[in-house]
């Protein structure tokens, strides 16, 4: 097979008119069995084929490698006239060639018609508009073009606008081309330089560029352009001052502040100014006119900025290397009294006239600035100060001359004496005060003391004489007063828990003890009458001596002496809890029982307290040697274990000690784990004293509004069942009734039952004071309870409750830290009339 191309002409005839375009197309058709790429190649009769001239070009110079069959397009451009005359035509051989075989080649010849060009020499502005900066060199570069047939010699002059100063054109308006060849254009490049300074003002110049030659050209050739300017500088702004301050007694409720503005930027500009301030309610501000005029500045909100933005503030027409003032007026109704307020207002501006797209340099500075305006008051405030201490004077005087008739502070416990004739109460503000109950309300009190050196937590009168009464302090100490002549007794505390602060007290009814419940978990019983003979004295300073009582597997027991004579019992956990609160139930020919409770919502029973001498049973064995049951080992020889000893001497003395804890859940809260901010705060007991036939009762309250109700006969009943040893005592039937919705779920802070057990009162950190109804049996008669009164925003610390034949009391804290006193007529009758006495 033989390799061969083909090499097809668009046209076979051609015309070029210089300063036209011309070209042709040819395509070339690989018909080898090789790969190739190919190069077109164009001669003209008694043209020197060496020669320099480049008349013209091919795209591609080169072709890629194409495979057989494959076809290449070249586009051919003609750029000048190959030879000199014109109105003539001239034959073109074309050859299409391989380059990797010279041999491989195809010919094609064409007509070329040379016409006479329109304009022997023209002029062609490369970039019709040029741009650039003040101070900067811009260049505007010519073509010149010569299609005639002869040499020429050209004169170019630069011509502008008349804004556009010839001064800006370096090394002149004036270039010249001494030879200027046929075909053969030359670039000639005139400079530009506009002033900095504002001496060139932004914006678009025109310009011409002229042509004179040696020949006779008719018109003479000339071409325009335009020239930008872009803008370029600095607007500089101040506010003078930028701090002001609005004061005096006169009446003067506005400041102005002058803003100057300088224009060094070489355009004339307009200017806005947005004003934002971060306030509740707008301000009054306007632009203020050297006649005094006054324009109003708009005000809008901007919430997603949650600021106000003021508008309207506007400079207009500033001349390059000019300055322009105006006054911006800030008004503000002062008032008479207070600190006054501190306005800021941040300015910031932008120029109205720059399209935030072009590309511009000119710059604002600063870009925003703050100016503050601090508001006094009328009055100034020095002034307000002076009269405040003043009244706070006169006022400290009139209230140390006036008798107080409620607390200054919370008030932190509230007791009836016996008859509900009389209540006594104690607050934080140290003090300890009596009330007469006079019909519906409380008549102004006596202060028994208001000089403790700290608050006081607890108070209760002496059941046998309501004359006395015990007031647990936050110094840990217990102070015995005498009501009628206001006189302390006595005070009972340890030397070494000096500050063991006081949350419990309770007498028992035969006033002989004393007991009470501290923060660090101690209990201790203190024997009145032991103590009868220093009632007298100002103070009981105690000493301890430790003591084996049989409870050492849970807690450690210890005597309390007044020189050498016992005073007094002490009771402390091996692993203490702090302690709220506790009660005391004593029902006849049985034993006391103690229940204290406090934090981790923890709830200990301590039996037989007063008989100290058979916590630890004693005993002998067969060789008359004393043993003690918890102490020594040898007395397995005899019984075995210590339990079967625990019981075999136990029930030789019915009256063995005894310390449980008794647990406490929520029914419809099994699952929530108790941590240290769980207390049970409130416990309160009710004893049936000749009538057997209904449950005795013990109530509690916790944090976490719950209040429960227990039968008493029935923890004693698991007690006498238990045998003794400090152990959990399991007795889920002694609960009777749970609830936590008498007080919205908020901690309940006490708890009182009333001396029938008809009713339990309660208050709590929701402000109310509640009164629920129970049957005989010691079950709510209903799930809603009585709002007695009602404090919002008001936590209620206490309550007590005695009942009569027709009628409820009721004596509690309420706000204001006032005591309050509340009668209600009795509308539970079955339960009163079945709970008489028999």
């Amino acid at each position: 097979m033989i390799d061969f191309v083909r090499l097809e002409l668009e046209s076979e005839y051609i015309k070029f008119q210089p300063g036209s375009p011309g070209y042709f197309k040819a395509s070339v058709t690989n018909y080898s069995q090789d790969f190739y790429s190919f190069y077109l190649d164009i001669m003209i009769p008694g043209l020197d084929p060496e020669s320099q001239i480049k008349w013209y070009s091919t795209k591609p110079e080169v072709a890629t490698k194409k495979p057989p069959g494959a076809t290449t397009e070249f586009t051919v451009n003609i750029h000048r006239s190959p030879r000199s005359g014109y109105e003539n035509e001239l034959k073109l051989t074309v050859r299409a060639i391989a380059v990797e075989n010279p041999q491989l080649f195809a010919t094609e010849t064409l007509t070329l018609k040379l016409e006479a060009p329109i304009k022997p020499l023209e002029l062609e502005i490369l970039h019709p508009k040029v741009q650039g900066y003040p101070g900067e060199i811009i260049e505007i570069p010519v073509k010149v073009s010569n299609y005639s047939h002869d040499v020429m010699a050209v004169n170019l002059t630069f011509q502008g606008e008349e804004k556009l100063d010839p001064n800006w054109i370096i090394d002149g308006t004036k270039k010249q081309i001494t030879e200027l060849n046929p075909g053969e254009p030359q670039f000639v490049t005139f400079e530009c330089k506009p002033p900095e300074e504002g001496k060139a003002l932004s914006g678009i110049y025109s310009f011409k560029i002229m042509a004179q030659t040696d020949r006779m050209i008719q018109p003479e050739p000339e071409v325009s352009g335009k020239l930008e300017v872009l803008p370029k500088g600095i607007i500089n702004w101040e506010c003078d001052p930028t701090e002001q301050v609005l004061s005096g007694i006169r009446w003067n409720n506005s400041v102005n502040y002058e803003i100057q503005l300088d224009n060094y930027s070489n355009m004339i500009q307009d200017i806005n100014f947005d004003i934002f301030e971060r306030t509740k309610q707008p301000h009054h501000l306007t632009i203020l006119s050297e006649q005094g005029q006054e324009q109003e500045l708009f005000v809008e909100y901007d919430e997603q900025q949650s600021r106000y933005l003021y508008t309207g503030f506007n400079f207009y027409t500033i001349y390059p290397e000019e300055s322009a003032i105006q006054k911006l007026k800030v008004s503000q109704v002062r008032s008479w009294l207070g600190m006054g307020n501190k306005l800021q207002f941040n300015l910031k501006p932008y120029l109205l006239n720059q399209d935030s797209e072009s590309n511009t340099s000119v710059f604002i500075k600063p870009e925003a600035q703050t100016i503050t305006l601090d508001v006094k008051p009328i009055i100034p405030f020095w002034l307000q100060l002076l009269a405040l201490l003043l009244m706070l004077l006169f006022g400290a005087l009139w209230w140390l001359l006036t008798p107080k008739n409620h607390h200054t502070e919370p008030v932190n416990s509230v007791a009836f004496d016996g008859k509900a004739n009389t209540v006594i109460s104690g607050s934080s503000d140290r003090s300890i005060r009596y009330w007469q109950v006079e019909g519906n309300q409380l008549e102004p009190p006596q202060v028994i003391t208001d000089n403790n050196e700290k608050a006081v937590r607890v108070v209760r009168f002496l059941p046998e004489d309501n004359q006395q009464v015990a007031a647990g302090l936050e110094t840990g100490e217990i102070n015995l007063w005498n009501v009628t002549n206001q006189q302390i007794q006595g005070t009972l505390y340890l030397k070494e828990n000096k500050n063991d602060r006081v949350f419990g007290l309770e007498f028992t009814k035969d006033s002989r003890y004393l007991l009470s419940a501290h923060g660090s978990g101690m209990v201790r019983v203190w024997d009145l009458e032991a103590i009868d003979s220093g009632l007298n004295s100002s103070n009981i300073p105690t000493r301890k001596q430790k003591k084996q009582s049989g409870l050492e597997p849970l807690a450690e027991t210890y005597e309390l002496y007044e020189d050498n004579q016992r005073i007094g019992r002490e009771l402390i956990f091996k692993q203490p809890f702090a302690l709220l609160t506790l009660a005391i139930s004593e029902r006849r020919n049985q034993p006391r029982l103690v229940f204290f409770a406090g934090q981790y919502n923890k709830l200990a029973i301590w039996e037989n307290w007063e008989t100290w001498e058979n916590w630890n049973p004693l005993y002998k064995d067969k060789n008359e040697m004393e043993y003690y049951c918890y102490y020594y080992y040898y007395y397995y020889s005899e019984y075995g274990s210590e339990d079967t000893c625990l019981k075999a001497e136990g029930s030789k003395n019915k009256n063995r000690n005894k310390l449980y804890y008794f647990p406490y859940n929520w029914e419809d809260k099994s699952n929530k784990l108790i941590n240290q901010y769980n207390y049970i705060t409130n416990l309160a007991t009710h004893e049936e004293i000749n009538n057997t036939s209904f449950p005795n009762l013990l109530a509690s309250a916790d944090t976490e509004g719950y209040i429960t109700l227990w039968n008493l006969d029935k923890i004693r009943q698991c007690i006498e069942q238990s045998p003794g040893r400090g152990e959990t005592l399991n007795c889920s039937a002694a609960r009777l009734e749970q609830w936590n919705d008498g007080h919205k779920g908020q901690p309940v802070r006490t708890v009182a039952l009333s001396q029938n057990g008809c009713y339990l009162a309660s208050t709590g950190d929701d402000g109310r004071v509640m009164l629920w109804s129970l049957n005989p049996n010691g079950e709510l008669l209903t799930t809603k309870g009585k709002v007695v009164a009602q404090f919002p925003d008001t936590r209620l610390n206490s309550v007590d409750i005695k009942t009569f034949k027709e009628e409820i009391r009721l004596t509690f804290d309420g706000e204001n830290h006032y005591v309050n006193i509340k009668k209600i007529k009795i509308k539970n009758e079955d339960c009163m009339n079945e709970r008489k006495p028999r």
